[in-house]
Protein backbone atom coordinates (compact mmCIF):
# COMPACT_ATOMS: atom_id res chain seq x y z
CA UNK A 1 0.00 0.00 0.00
CA UNK A 2 3.12 2.75 1.29
CA UNK A 3 4.79 1.57 -2.13
CA UNK A 4 1.50 2.58 -4.05
CA UNK A 5 1.84 5.31 -2.99
CA UNK A 6 4.88 6.17 -4.17
CA UNK A 7 4.65 5.24 -7.03
CA UNK A 8 1.69 7.35 -7.56
CA UNK A 9 3.14 10.47 -6.16
CA UNK A 10 6.89 10.10 -7.34
CA UNK A 11 8.04 11.34 -3.64
CA UNK A 12 10.21 9.54 -0.88
CA UNK A 13 8.13 8.79 2.21
CA UNK A 14 9.81 8.19 5.13
CA UNK A 15 7.37 6.89 8.44
CA UNK A 16 9.01 7.07 11.58
CA UNK A 17 6.12 5.10 13.26
CA UNK A 18 3.45 3.24 11.91
CA UNK A 19 1.36 2.64 14.45
CA UNK A 20 1.04 6.44 15.31
CA UNK A 21 0.56 7.26 11.55
CA UNK A 22 -2.90 8.16 10.84
CA UNK A 23 -1.92 9.61 7.44
CA UNK A 24 -3.14 7.33 5.60
CA UNK A 25 -6.79 5.44 5.98
CA UNK A 26 -5.18 1.81 5.82
CA UNK A 27 -2.74 2.73 8.41
CA UNK A 28 -6.51 3.54 10.65
CA UNK A 29 -8.29 0.59 9.62
CA UNK A 30 -5.74 -2.03 10.49
CA UNK A 31 -3.54 -0.83 13.14
CA UNK A 32 -3.58 -4.11 14.94
CA UNK A 33 -2.17 -5.90 12.35
CA UNK A 34 0.30 -3.45 11.16
CA UNK A 35 1.77 -2.87 14.97
CA UNK A 36 3.03 -6.47 15.25
CA UNK A 37 5.33 -6.34 12.02
CA UNK A 38 5.55 -2.79 11.02
CA UNK A 39 7.21 0.07 13.09
CA UNK A 40 9.61 2.29 10.88
CA UNK A 41 9.13 2.52 6.89
CA UNK A 42 11.12 4.29 4.11
CA UNK A 43 10.33 3.88 0.72
CA UNK A 44 11.45 5.74 -2.56
CA UNK A 45 10.34 5.48 -6.25
CA UNK A 46 12.89 3.93 -8.76
CA UNK A 47 12.48 6.31 -11.99
CA UNK A 48 14.08 5.04 -15.28
CA UNK A 49 17.38 7.20 -16.74
CA UNK A 50 14.96 9.77 -18.11
CA UNK A 51 13.17 9.68 -14.67
CA UNK A 52 9.78 10.59 -15.80
CA UNK A 53 8.48 6.73 -15.09
CA UNK A 54 8.73 4.90 -11.75
CA UNK A 55 9.74 1.48 -12.87
CA UNK A 56 9.82 0.13 -9.13
CA UNK A 57 9.97 1.25 -5.28
CA UNK A 58 12.51 0.65 -2.72
CA UNK A 59 11.04 -0.16 0.78
CA UNK A 60 12.78 -0.30 3.70
CA UNK A 61 11.25 -1.56 7.04
CA UNK A 62 11.95 -1.78 10.55
CA UNK A 63 15.48 0.35 11.08
CA UNK A 64 17.57 -1.68 13.65
CA UNK A 65 19.47 0.06 16.51
CA UNK A 66 22.66 -1.94 16.20
CA UNK A 67 24.20 -1.30 19.88
CA UNK A 68 20.47 -2.49 21.83
CA UNK A 69 18.66 -3.95 18.51
CA UNK A 70 16.08 -2.16 19.19
CA UNK A 71 13.80 -0.48 16.30
CA UNK A 72 14.23 2.57 15.37
CA UNK A 73 13.38 5.69 12.83
CA UNK A 74 15.48 6.65 9.33
CA UNK A 75 16.68 9.35 9.28
CA UNK A 76 18.00 12.03 6.37
CA UNK A 77 21.36 10.42 5.95
CA UNK A 78 19.36 6.96 5.51
CA UNK A 79 16.75 8.78 2.85
CA UNK A 80 19.38 9.98 0.84
CA UNK A 81 21.45 6.56 0.89
CA UNK A 82 18.22 4.47 -0.19
CA UNK A 83 17.64 7.56 -3.23
CA UNK A 84 21.31 6.90 -4.76
CA UNK A 85 20.55 3.46 -4.89
CA UNK A 86 17.66 3.18 -6.27
CA UNK A 87 19.19 5.52 -8.85
CA UNK A 88 21.59 2.44 -9.59
CA UNK A 89 18.71 0.20 -9.34
CA UNK A 90 16.80 1.88 -11.90
CA UNK A 91 19.87 2.56 -14.63
CA UNK A 92 20.42 -1.48 -13.82
CA UNK A 93 16.80 -2.32 -15.08
CA UNK A 94 16.70 0.24 -18.18
CA UNK A 95 20.14 -1.05 -19.22
CA UNK A 96 18.54 -4.92 -18.86
CA UNK A 97 15.05 -3.86 -21.00
CA UNK A 98 17.44 -2.36 -23.48
CA UNK A 99 19.77 -5.11 -23.49
CA UNK A 100 16.99 -7.66 -23.96
CA UNK A 101 15.20 -5.69 -26.65
CA UNK A 102 18.72 -5.67 -28.70
CA UNK A 103 18.56 -9.65 -28.32
CA UNK A 104 14.69 -9.80 -29.53
CA UNK A 105 15.72 -7.75 -31.85
CA UNK A 106 18.96 -9.85 -33.44
CA UNK A 107 17.03 -13.02 -32.39
CA UNK A 108 14.51 -11.69 -35.17
CA UNK A 109 17.25 -10.53 -37.52
CA UNK A 110 19.22 -14.45 -37.47
CA UNK A 111 15.80 -16.60 -38.05
CA UNK A 112 15.26 -14.24 -40.71
CA UNK A 113 18.81 -14.49 -42.26
CA UNK A 114 18.15 -18.20 -41.89
CA UNK A 115 14.57 -18.45 -43.64
CA UNK A 116 16.10 -16.38 -46.53
CA UNK A 117 19.72 -18.39 -47.22
CA UNK A 118 17.34 -21.95 -46.56
CA UNK A 119 14.79 -20.83 -49.38
CA UNK A 120 15.89 -20.73 -53.13
CA UNK A 121 16.57 -17.81 -54.52
CA UNK A 122 13.37 -16.56 -56.15
CA UNK A 123 11.37 -17.13 -52.83
CA UNK A 124 13.30 -15.17 -50.65
CA UNK A 125 11.49 -12.21 -49.13
CA UNK A 126 13.08 -8.91 -49.48
CA UNK A 127 12.14 -6.01 -48.01
CA UNK A 128 9.05 -4.26 -48.80
CA UNK A 129 10.70 -0.57 -49.65
CA UNK A 130 13.39 -2.40 -52.74
CA UNK A 131 10.50 -4.50 -54.23
CA UNK A 132 9.45 -1.70 -56.94
CA UNK A 133 11.68 0.76 -58.46
CA UNK A 134 10.38 4.06 -60.48
CA UNK A 135 10.79 3.94 -63.66
CA UNK A 136 12.89 7.47 -64.16
CA UNK A 137 15.31 6.05 -61.92
CA UNK A 138 16.21 2.41 -64.05
CA UNK A 139 16.42 4.70 -67.61
CA UNK A 140 19.30 7.20 -69.22
CA UNK A 141 18.76 9.67 -71.19
CA UNK A 142 20.24 9.03 -74.61
CA UNK A 143 22.37 12.00 -74.96
CA UNK A 144 24.19 11.33 -71.89
CA UNK A 145 25.14 7.90 -73.39
CA UNK A 146 27.16 9.19 -76.20
CA UNK A 147 30.44 11.31 -77.08
CA UNK A 148 30.60 13.56 -79.40
CA UNK A 149 32.92 12.43 -82.22
CA UNK A 150 34.98 15.52 -82.14
CA UNK A 151 36.29 14.98 -79.11
CA UNK A 152 37.47 11.37 -80.39
CA UNK A 153 39.96 12.42 -83.07
CA UNK A 154 43.20 14.72 -83.42
CA UNK A 155 44.31 16.61 -85.94
CA UNK A 156 46.45 14.49 -88.11
CA UNK A 157 49.75 17.27 -88.10
CA UNK A 158 49.80 16.77 -84.85
CA UNK A 159 50.95 13.18 -85.27
CA UNK A 160 54.10 13.68 -86.93
CA UNK A 161 57.53 14.74 -86.27
CA UNK A 162 60.15 16.55 -88.20
CA UNK A 163 63.08 14.47 -89.13
CA UNK A 164 66.63 15.03 -87.53
CA UNK A 165 69.94 14.47 -88.53
CA UNK A 166 70.52 11.35 -87.19
CA UNK A 167 73.89 10.70 -88.65
CA UNK A 168 77.26 11.22 -86.58
CA UNK A 169 80.33 12.79 -88.83
CA UNK A 170 82.90 10.54 -89.65
CA UNK A 171 86.05 11.17 -87.49
CA UNK A 172 89.36 10.33 -89.16
CA UNK A 173 91.55 7.48 -87.59
CA UNK A 174 94.85 8.20 -88.80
Amino acid sequence: MYAQYVKNTMQPLNIADVTKDQSFPWTREHTDQTSHRIKSLLCTPIRNGKKDKVIGVCQLVNKMDEASGSLKAFNRNDEQFLEAFAIFCGLGIQNTQMYETVERAMAKQEVTLEENLTRPKENRTRPKENRTRPKENLTRPKENLTRPKENLTRPKENLTRPKENLTRPKENLT
